[in-house]
């Protein structure tokens, strides 16, 4: 029996990193895998919020810690600093205090000294990078699961780890596997770092034989309120579509840093009886079957998991032309692909839609074809043929 740990931030929390590791982490269980989960965060376990299972193990690191990388809020201003200056960027000593602190990697070691794994999975670029740096006391095998978009990462200015390739370009050389969500991410980040990567796609949260009765004239939006999501632009698309739709509302569900100021733009553009944002929720797929048309407009995404989520309850999607939504949207097939960030024509987009109910139907028609290949099954056994496979 092969033994995985994964290493991540959180897993009984709300959020899209959260679902799918309980998915991979339940679907290797049931294959016959040991399988841990190393969270950095202490937290009150649930296991029922997205039906982790019992068998899979669980531990914590001992530190209090409360989103910050590195638990050191010197070094997160500092990091701050050097992402819009490059001030420390010739100096990987400072820049490995900005990921962790000496308290997590001396926790870190003392359980990879007491545990033996075959791999070590890092959930996401942070947690990827501090198992790197362990190398050498890991006797398994170091996977980087990328869950975040390359672009929105890498290489370029102001993105998350601007001026900080001193630090991270040594480190890919420890991993045995690098797992990325996309081809354009896989096809990016060998361009830009010269190494190998792997597709695995996220699978299907959820799968249901229920689909929306596509009748209840309602707009949904999901994700949490950062820029990243560019709500700003579907409120604006949103105010456009207003002007000659009376009938169609939007539902906006998540929480963030830019809820007051989404707010505020909901009455400067007077949809105050249009729009509503409500609070996360553990019921999802009440809501997407209460929906129609699933909106999504975010700048960039490591992988459209809500998205994926919305065409399996048969509601077709408008977004942006970005690469995320391009390896689930098939424009004018199952959705529908806007010009990147053109407001005007995501308005005509969702106008055109709405006026013809049969192209709403037809869309919704082509949904399960399309995202068969997203299947648990499907994607479990493409992590269990990379474990197998793995040999570098």
């Amino acid at each position: 029996m092969k033994k995985i740990c994964f290493f991540t931030n959180s897993m009984f929390k709300l959020g899209g990193e959260q679902r799918i590791t309980t998915e991979i982490a339940n679907g290797l269980t049931n294959l016959g895998y040991d399988v841990t989960i190393l969270i950095k965060q202490k937290e009150h376990i649930d296991l029922n919020l997205y039906g982790l299972s019992n068998k899979i193990h669980i531990s914590f690191l001992d530190v209090n810690y409360d989103f910050r990388l590195n638990n050191i809020a010197f070094f997160e201003k500092l990091r701050s600093i050097n992402r819009k200056t490059g001030i420390f960027k010739h100096c990987p000593r400072i820049i490995r205090h900005f990921f962790c602190s000496n308290k997590i990697i001396k926790q870190l070691k003392t359980f990879f000294s007491n545990n033996d794994f075959d791999f070590v999975i890092g959930v996401a670029g942070d947690r990827s990078f501090i198992l790197s740096l362990l190398k050498p006391i890991i006797n398994g095998k170091i996977i980087f699961w990328n869950h975040q978009s390359v672009d929105a990462h890498f290489k370029k200015e102001k993105t998350r780890y601007s001026n900080e390739n001193s630090f991270i370009e040594p480190l890919f050389k420890n991993f045995h596997e690098i797992i990325v969500l996309t081809n354009s991410d896989k096809e990016k980040l060998e361009n830009y770092y010269n190494i190998k990567c792997r597709v695995i796609p996220n699978c299907k949260s959820f799968e249901t034989n229920t689909k929306s009765t596509l009748n209840h004239n309602r707009f949904l939006a999901v994700g949490r309120l950062v820029s990243q999501k560019g709500f700003d632009y579907l409120l604006e698309a949103m105010y456009l579509f207003s002007k000659k739709n009376k009938n169609w509302n939007l539902d906006i569900y998540g929480e963030g840093e830019n809820y007051k100021s989404l707010l505020n733009t909901i009455k400067h553009y007077h949809l105050e009886n249009r729009v509503e944002i409500h609070p996360p929720t553990k019921k999802m797929l009440e809501v997407y079957l209460n929906h129609d048309i699933f909106l999504i407009s975010s700048r960039y995404e490591g992988f459209g998991l809500v998205t994926l989520e919305a065409m399996e309850c048969g509601l077709p999607v408008i977004g942006f032309d970005i690469p995320a939504n391009k390896e689930l949207i098939t424009n004018g097939n199952n959705g529908f692909l806007v010009s990147c960030y053109n407001v005007l024509e995501y308005a005509k987009t969702m106008e055109m839609i709405v006026n013809n109910q049969e192209l709403i139907k037809k869309t919704s028609n082509q949904l399960n074809k399309s995202i068969e290949k997203f299947s648990r099954k499907t994607i479990i056994l493409q992590w269990h043929k990379m474990l197998n496979e793995s040999k570098r």
